[in-house]
């Protein structure tokens, strides 16, 4: 029995067995979200399974295993349901109502269809990989459009999240530490890969199908995707455990009353102990800390900060770090310290946000601006 093991499919069975250890982190891990980490390992469970089966079609193992065959087929519409679910439990919302399994209907209707092809003795699901055939052409015009309702499925849970996680950033981002900032960034930075491998996917799949055109190179990218986001969270496990498992709380807020408040006042104020006593240094500084320092609520502050200065906290914090670090620059620290030092020492805690910040105020690269000197 010739196999036909290509380097598709040897990468394929890398990122399932990854996938299967992420999973088993995910499950045992006790920090963090426990609800989150379980539904986040449900999902890299999904992509194992996904990863298998399809390399299984491309090495011709299935020979061995045909009975593995067409098993992910289902599952592809738990994915987006997932995502949700979690984004939601991953930014404070623990409670599952009893409707929200309506998720889960598409999944359910298409295992009942499906679910004939899915139990289908063994020799017979290798005969249908080995002719593209299946069951006649109604049935696969069904499976086609099976496909194609799902990409919808998943476009429209991408945008509803999207759009979650817009209100709640807007909603919170001038409570939240530095470090509270950066694990929002993860998790806008993993439904970003989502969002991009979906939309190429839909239009890659609605055309062949019904354009009736194969493109083997195009459909093992595709899944070689999967692979690579799954190494790249690993990497990032490894180097900052804490971006993907650390909680980001939801401060609580309450309506305040801002009369009688004199802005100029808290606007000098502030600038004064932001300059003399260097909070900004603290990448752990939260906004209620800065608002207790110079006696205010968190609220007040906020809405000084927003209506008065035109900012917000994160943003306002960061410009101070930044010419902190420019002023360390030019005295030559990054020598002793690397660039990526200073940043630490102004405050930061991410790279990214640093090199964001730094290009934003100095309109230049931290390096370009130290060649400049």
């Amino acid at each position: 029995m010739n196999l036909n093991i290509t380097i598709w499919s040897l990468f394929l069975l890398i990122g399932t067995i990854q996938a299967l250890i992420l999973c088993f982190i995910f499950l045992t891990q006790k920090k963090g979200n426990r609800k989150a980490n379980l539904i986040f390992s449900s999902l890299l469970l999904i992509f194992a399974i996904i990863l298998f089966d399809h390399s299984l079609r491309l090495s011709q193992l299935y020979k061995f295993f045909p009975q593995g065959l067409y098993i992910s087929d289902s599952i592809w519409y738990l994915i987006a349901p997932l995502l949700w679910i979690y984004l939601k439990i991953r930014l404070g919302n623990n409670k599952f109502r009893l409707i929200e399994t309506l998720h889960f209907v598409p999944f359910l209707y298409f295992f009942y269809t499906y679910r004939g092809m899915l139990f289908l003795n063994s020799k017979y699901k290798a005969a249908i990989l080995e002719s593209y055939v299946m069951h006649g052409s109604v049935h696969n015009f069904l499976i086609k459009v099976f496909i194609l309702i799902m990409m919808i499925q998943m476009l429209i849970y991408l945008i509803i999240c999207f759009n979650f996680i817009y209100k709640y950033e807007k909603r919170f981002k001038d409570f939240f530490s530095s470090n509270q900032a950066d694990l929002l960034t993860t998790l806008k930075r993993i439904f970003l890969f989502f969002t991009l491998y979906f939309i190429f996917e839909f239009a890659f799949s609605t055309y062949r199908n019904f354009a009736n055109i194969q493109n083997r190179f195009i459909e093992n990218w595709s899944l070689v995707m999967w692979t690579l986001f799954i190494l790249i969270l690993s990497y990032t496990i490894v180097k900052s455990p804490k971006l993907i498992f650390e909680s980001i709380a939801e401060p609580k807020r309450r309506k305040q009353k801002y009369e009688g408040l004199d802005f100029f006042e808290i606007e000098k104020e502030l600038l004064s102990y932001i300059e003399t006593s260097k909070p900004f240094l603290d990448n752990n500084l939260t906004l209620p800390q800065l608002a207790k320092s110079i006696k205010l609520t968190p609220h007040q502050l906020s809405f000084a900060l927003n209506t008065h200065l035109k900012t917000t906290f994160y943003d306002f914090v960061n410009t101070y770090r930044v010419k902190y670090a420019a002023q360390l620059l030019e005295s030559g620290e990054h020598l002793k310290l690397s660039i990526f030092g200073v940043a630490q020492v102004s405050g930061f805690k991410s790279k990214a946000s640093f090199y964001s910040f730094f290009k934003k105020q100095f309109n230049t690269t931290p390096s370009k601006f130290i060649e400049k000197l």
